[in-house]
């Protein structure tokens, strides 16, 4: 083993003894700018995370295969394997996990290259093989296009007793994400729709992925990808629940980034496929963006669990304005925290994925603003109580405000109502003394809105002062007479001729023409 490969497990048992808060800064000092070697060290001290004791020697040499599986060694550098199994005939190790060996190797009956599957023989326990043999099941129950198939299973006698293996399809392309590096959106987004199709034929059969990530989705020749590993999968019917080990209750399964708040609780019981529509969501927003939309790399296990369930994630829109409308709608409404306001199934968030490409309104929609301040408002409840204070005080001044207001409004009015009705009340003693100017001005004192019939019959009362303009006749016989309004006037404009004049504008409206006759007094 290189040095840089020998070092990454010397860094992980180095960093256990580092502060969480010391922890990232020590490793890319240690690193020296060797990514691998720091993803994989990270790698390590998250999976230590999820259990309670540290690893046992046992462990570390699981962990010191899983590097030299990860780092490429070639086939001739690991150590020895059977010629075959079952009849398989071994050609290559593929990779090495916390379960077993993957082989490729050829079936002799068929001629065909298979994934086969072995069991470690340090790892054949009771526990071990009942989540092994729980693997098979509900992958044998998968046929779909997109999900890597299971041929056969079956058990081995070697060294120590009998190891399971199982057989299942090859898949040789990259992972998600290294396939999508130099590919445009439809085509990222026609693959990702495929994938929710697979996930939730998976679904349809009682099956929960609850591991869902780039790295366990291949790509193949012709872009069609392969939803792999279910091996930490479970199963939604009850029976099979009651007679499978997969997991301790609060124990985490799975990767941590990718994970539902639900999930991230630890509780097997809140899992169901609304987690599966999570992990997409995640996987959808990193395979447009490049970006997690909750970087917990580097946090402690119970940060990162904070994180998941409390935190809002990124944005689509805020890592790309390109991505602005139904397209981060999409990813908001799969990444909601509450499992309720999720797409309720991977197939209707695949519909709306096809929707987008087909330019029709998808189903989706932006969430409420009364729905984002409660969510607010749940976050930051020190801030929102004394927001709410504020607002309260506030609201209560201005009530307070506008009571003084309104009350002060309604006093003007009775004021302007009072002086109405006195005016009106004394213009006939005015008149009657002959105080036609007083009595004039008493009626324009009176507040527009208030002149009613009354006011209109008082006015005809002081005929003398209505009209404001010179007469347009002065004779001896000139004489005036008002109309009941007040608002014509006619007046006499010579010895046989009588004018109609209009009383506000001082405009003659009609001339008439009385003849030799007597004009009438």
């Amino acid at each position: 083993m290189s040095d840089s490969r020998a070092n990454a497990l010397d860094l992980f048992q180095q960093a256990l003894d580092v502060p969480d808060g010391e922890r990232r800064a020590f490793l890319e000092d240690a690193c020296a700018g060797d990514g691998a070697l720091l993803a994989e060290v990270e790698s390590l001290l998250a999976n230590d995370a999820l259990t309670d004791d540290r690893f046992d020697e046992t462990q570390l040499r699981e962990r010191r295969d899983q590097l030299e599986g990860a780092f490429g060694l070639p086939a001739e550098a690991m150590p020895e394997h059977p010629e075959s199994i079952g009849g398989y005939r071994i050609r290559r190790v593929i990779g090495r996990g916390g379960m077993g060996v993957v082989y490729e190797a050829e079936q002799e009956a068929m001629g065909r290259l298979v994934a086969l599957k072995v069991m470690r023989p340090t790892m054949v326990s009771e526990r071990a093989l009942a989540r092994f043999q729980h693997e098979v099941q509900l992958l044998a129950r998968l046929q779909h296009p997109s999900v890597a198939q299971v041929y056969e299973a079956g058990t081995f006698e070697q060294g120590d007793g009998t190891q399971p293996f199982f057989a299942m399809e090859l898949i040789q392309g990259p992972d998600l994400l290294t396939w999508a590096a130099n590919r445009g959106e439809r085509e990222k987004l026609e693959v990702f729709e495929t994938v929710c199709h697979a996930v939730h034929h998976a679904h349809q059969r009682g099956v929960v992925h609850r591991d869902l990530k780039p790295d366990n989705i291949l790509v193949t020749a012709g872009d069609l990808p392969k939803v792999l590993d279910f091996g930490v999968a479970k199963a939604t019917e009850s029976d099979l629940m009651l007679s499978t080990m997969l997991t301790d209750a609060g124990q985490l399964v799975g990767t941590v980034a990718y994970m539902s708040p639900e999930q991230a609780s630890g509780d097997p019981d809140e899992l169901t496929s609304a987690s599966d529509v999570y992990s997409l969501g995640v996987v959808l927003f990193e395979l447009l963006s490049g970006r997690l939309p909750l970087d917990v790399r580097g946090r402690s296990i119970l940060d990162a669990v904070r994180a998941i369930q409390e935190d809002e994630p990124t944005s689509l829109v805020s890592v790309d304005t390109a991505y602005r409308g139904d397209l981060d709608t999409i990813v908001k409404h799969a990444l909601e925290k509450e499992v309720t306001r999720r797409y309720p199934s991977a197939a209707e968030l695949a519909a709306d994925i096809r929707r987008y490409l087909d330019n029709e309104p998808i189903l989706a929609r932006p969430p409420s603003t009364f729905y984002q301040v409660k969510k607010f408002a749940r976050r930051n409840r020190g801030l929102t109580v004394g927001l709410v204070s504020t607002v309260l005080s506030l609201a209560a001044g201005l009530g307070l405000a506008l009571a003084l207001l309104v009350n002060q409004s309604k006093l003007r009015a009775e004021a302007q109502m009072a002086l109405y009705r006195a005016n009106l009340s004394a213009i006939p003693g005015e008149v009657e003394e002959g105080n036609l100017a007083y009595a004039n001005s008493l009626l324009e004192q009176c507040a527009p809105r208030y002149r009613g019939w009354e006011w209109n019959h008082m006015r005809a009362r002081v005929p003398g002062l209505i009209w404001s303009y010179p007469l347009p006749y002065q004779g001896t016989q000139t004489k005036l007479a008002y109309s009941p309004d007040g608002s014509r006037i006619a007046v006499t404009e010579g010895a046989h001729t009588v004018g109609l004049w209009d009383a506000h504008v001082g405009e003659r409206l009609h001339l008439m023409d009385c003849g030799e006759g007597r004009l009438p007094t």
